[in-house]
């Protein structure tokens, strides 16, 4: 704990000092409209939803059954290629890295959620997502990893919003522009940071974004590969609001109706009927 010097004991009076006062302020979060968030979920497979693996077949039931008030809507590849064409764009962009730009610009001209095909939801959105866009017009959770300060695989915003709208413009630039070398994976994640590091404007923007940390909602797939046999995890899993799995590492929807039979809270039970 830091210990009080002549500094902390002069702070409170230099607070009040009308000259340094200026120094001091800390901008106010303006209030916004909840309802301003368009109901809608987004949900992309390349392929067509009627070839899905089971289990992305499941996390795209789990965001209908838990929340009847919302449109969820899959993209497949046609779909996608009407708002993002695929030949405007090099040959060299993986599927993986135009998703990130289909999400992006969903979320920047459409407004809405974005959720990846292997995320299971666990919550209602309007029991968690409302009061975050009375402060912020724009959602990720928050540093799943130590290189990256915001997931993509889940996120909202509301149409026009400045963070998606600069997010969407900026990877697209990127994306067209000559690079030398192998574009990183997460090149997504690093260019939102570059981003909010880089403009002030921005940077208040992310700040209002109320911090919900990613790493519990990785929790559920982690605890199936332990062997789902210590119960430290599940008090977080069961506060968690989204899960996001991966079909490739064997898990199948038995093991998943299983893993949330041992959750047994409100949601995971409308999950099981």
């Amino acid at each position: 704990m830091p210990q009080p010097n002549i500094l902390a004991n002069l702070f409170p009076y230099l607070k009040r000092v009308p000259v340094l006062r200026r120094l001091f302020e800390v901008d106010p979060i303006a209030p916004r409209d909840p309802e301003a968030l368009p109901r809608v979920i987004y949900m992309f497979w390349d392929t067509g939803l009627e070839t899905a693996p089971d289990l992305v077949r499941f996390c795209v039931e789990s965001w209908q059954r838990l929340n009847p008030g919302w449109t969820v809507t899959v993209l497949d590849g046609e779909a996608a290629r009407a708002i993002v064409d695929r030949a405007d764009l090099p040959a060299s962009m993986s599927i993986q890295a135009y998703s990130d730009l289909l999400r992006i610009t969903l979320l920047a001209e459409r407004g809405g959620v974005w959720a990846d095909a292997t995320a299971l939801c666990l919550r209602p959105l309007d029991d968690w997502l409302a009061p975050v866009f009375v402060q912020a017009d724009f959602f990720a959770f928050y540093r799943p990893g130590r290189d990256r300060i915001m997931s993509n695989w889940f996120m909202a915003a509301t149409q026009g919003a400045p963070l998606a709208t600069s997010m969407r413009d900026f990877y697209l630039y990127f994306w067209k522009r000559p690079v030398i070398g192998r574009k990183p994976y997460f090149c997504f994640h690093y260019l939102f940071e570059y981003l909010v590091r880089i403009s002030p404007s921005l940077r208040r923007q992310w700040q209002a974004v109320p911090r919900i940390s990613a790493e519990p909602q990785h929790l559920l797939q982690d605890w199936h590969t332990q062997g789902a046999r210590d119960p430290a995890p599940l008090a977080q899993i069961r506060q968690s609001h989204v899960q996001k799995l991966s079909y490739k590492i064997g898990l199948t929807v038995e093991d998943l109706r299983a893993l949330l039979a041992t959750l047994d809270t409100q949601s995971t039970a409308k999950l099981l009927d």
